[in-house]
Order: structure tokens, then C-alpha cells, then sequence
């Protein structure tokens, strides 16, 4: 499931504007990452998890095992956008801390189930941060 509209439009225009990227947000809902780029001829992904907090909260940040392992083989990157910044991780496999099983949502956008599932913590001091 997609990460919400309002979030990657913001985020389109931030790399627009920043570094004169275009990214291009992927038409179906139930694609594997949120968006794409060119970049030096090949394409890259871009999954985007949006956290409705402050990025002093917590040292790191959860994402699915799954959803980790996807990044990893497709070599995509991982924005995560907070309420006062967003960082980006070129790497997931440089910020890997650990995976535990944890009690949660599968989505927090969509009303997701609670369960059981397997959470990667990624250490956010290997993701590159920038400002609104």
C-alpha cells in the first residue's frame, strides 16, 4: 500500500526543487516501493514511510522485514519523513541493528490488522538528514 498521496507529492517537489530529480510515483497501489528515478541511466527505487512525529522521538526507526528484504534486492532507497525533517538511506543494509517480532499493525496508514510480524530496526545516524 501506498504511503499517502500528500507525502509524496512533498516529496516529489523536494527532490524537484533540491536536486532537480523527478520522481515518479509508481500507478499501482500494491507495487513493492512507492516511487522511482533516473539516475545515471538506470532506475532507482524509492520506498517512503511517513512517521507522524518528531525524528528526536527514537533513535531508530521500524520498518517490515519484508518490506527490508525488498529494498535490499532491489538496492532502492528509504526516505522516512518525520514531522520536522526526512531522512534518507541510500543503504538499508549499513543502518540494519536488528529484527524482532513485534505485536503491531502491518500499516498504520490503512487501518492495518494487528500481528505478529518480524520489524527491522534501522539506525537513523546512517541516514542522511534534511530539513523541510
Amino acid at each position: 500500500m501506498k504511503t499517502d498521496l500528500e507525502s509524496l507529492n512533498k516529496l516529489t517537489k523536494i527532490f524537484n526543487d533540491r536536486w532537480g530529480i523527478q520522481l515518479n510515483i509508481y500507478k499501482d497501489t500494491f507495487h513493492r516501493t512507492d516511487m522511482w528515478f533516473e539516475w545515471n541511466g538506470q532506475t532507482k527505487d524509492v520506498e517512503v514511510k511517513k512517521r507522524r512525529f518528531n525524528s528526536d522521538k527514537y533513535p531508530t526507526t521500524i520498518i517490515n522485514e519484508d518490506k527490508f528484504l525488498e529494498l535490499l534486492k532491489n538496492r532502492a532507497c528509504l526516505v522516512v519523513m518525520f514531522d520536522d525533517c526526512w531522512y534518507v538511506c541510500k543503504n538499508v543494509a549499513k543502518a540494519y541493528l536488528k529484527t524482532t517480532p513485534m505485536y503491531a499493525r502491518h500499516t498504520t496508514d490503512f487501518g492495518g490488522n494487528y500481528e505478529w510480524s518480524n520489524k527491522v530496526e534501522l539506525d537513523l545516524n546512517k541516514f542522511t538528514k534534511y530539513d523541510y
